[in-house]
C-alpha cells in the first residue's frame, strides 16, 4: 500500500514540476506575441518566476557541491582536489526532507588506501551487502558488482546510512548517503 501511495506521490510530482518547466515558457511567450512586455514592471514580475525556476532545477539536478557536501557528511574528510565525480546520482527530498545520493568518485591510489582506514576510524563497520535503492542500481549501471571489492557503512539514529564501496581498481569509490 505505502509503494502504490509513494507512486500516487511521485507521479502527481513529476505532472506538477512538468507544468512548471512546460508552463512557464509557454506562458512567457504568449506575453511576448501579446506584446506585454513594453513596461517594466512586467520584467520584474518574471524575477520571482525565475527564481522559483532555478531552486526546481537544483532540486532536481544537483550540482557537483551537492555531492562533495554528501562526500564531507558521509566521510568526515574534505573532498580531495584531485578527485573527479564520474557519475551522480539523487533522489527528490521528500516531504521530511529525506532522500538517497550517490556518487562515484575517483580519487588518488593514497587517498583511496588511507580512506578506509579512516572510516574504520569513525565508527564504519563491514558491509557486505549494501543497502538497496533506486539510486544504488542506476550507479550499478556503470560499473560491474564484481569490481567491489568491500564496503564499510554506518548506521546513524533516526534512519541515516552511510556507505562507502571501494572498488578493484584501486581508485574508483562509491558513495552513498540514505535517509528514511
Amino acid at each position: 500500500m505505502n509503494e502504490i501511495l509513494a507512486i500516487i506521490g511521485m507521479t502527481l510530482l513529476f505532472f506538477l514540476v512538468m507544468s512548471i518547466i512546460i508552463g512557464i515558457p509557454y506562458l512567457i511567450l504568449k506575453l511576448i506575441e501579446r506584446r506585454a512586455f513594453r513596461n517594466w514592471k512586467t520584467y520584474l514580475g518574471l524575477i520571482p518566476i525565475m527564481i522559483l525556476s532555478f531552486y526546481i532545477y537544483e532540486g532536481i539536478y544537483p550540482s557537483n557541491d551537492f555531492y562533495k557536501q554528501d562526500f564531507r557528511t558521509v566521510t568526515g574528510l574534505d573532498f580531495p582536489e584531485n578527485g573527479v565525480i564520474n557519475y551522480k546520482t539523487a533522489s527528490y527530498p521528500d516531504q521530511h526532507g529525506d532522500y538517497t545520493s550517490i556518487s562515484i568518485i575517483d580519487v588518488d591510489e593514497l587517498f583511496y588506501n588511507k580512506l578506509r582506514t579512516h572510516l574504520l576510524s569513525i565508527g564504519f563497520k563491514d558491509e557486505t551487502n549494501p543497502v538497496g535503492s533506486t539510486q544504488f542500481s542506476e550507479a550499478m549501471n556503470h560499473i560491474s558488482e564484481q569490481d567491489i571489492i568491500g564496503g564499510l557503512s554506518l548506521t546513524e539514529g533516526y534512519g541515516t546510512y552511510y556507505y562507502v564501496g571501494f572498488l578493484s581498481n584501486r581508485r574508483t569509490i562509491i558513495v552513498e548517503r540514505s535517509s528514511w
